[in-house]
């Protein structure tokens, strides 16, 4: 079976090639006061894997017209690990177009990912803490 890093390694190659347009990528802001950011869940879904497998296009493409009504202008969005092993072509389709609505609306996007279950508890399994990162990983 394939180790949990492999896995992580998989997920994010998936998400850089799930199609983000490159316009997106140069519209970083240099000045990030005019973020105004949110979490996203579709309102039908009891929880961030369920938004992804019952995921809806059309639900999808109202909630981010209202938050462009809002005038909202980056999301964030969880895609636990769980999602991607289920279904790696499904959870690829319905991220491309979550990515290319909420571009076509003004809307930046950042995926992150979650664990897959119980990595997050067990230490022994985090990456080596690296030298540029020694001040975050000494608290642990």
């Amino acid at each position: 079976m394939p180790s949990p890093r492999l896995h992580a390694a998989t997920l994010i190659a998936l998400l850089l090639l799930a199609g983000v347009p490159a316009s997106a990528q140069r519209r970083v802001p240099k000045d990030l006061s005019g973020v105004r950011g949110f979490n996203y869940m579709a309102a039908g879904g009891s929880g961030h894997l369920q938004h992804w497998q019952k995921y809806s296009a059309a639900e999808t493409e109202r909630d981010l017209d209202w938050a462009q009504r809002l005038q909202l202008n980056q999301m964030r969005v969880l895609i636990p690990y769980q999602a991607w092993a289920q279904d790696k072509a499904t959870l690829k389709k319905n991220l491309q177009h979550l990515v290319r609505a909420a571009n076509q609306r003004g809307i930046g996007v950042m995926p992150t990912l979650m664990y897959a279950p119980g990595q997050a508890a067990d230490k022994s399994r985090w990456p080596a803490c690296s030298a540029s990162r020694a001040t975050s990983c000494a608290a642990n």
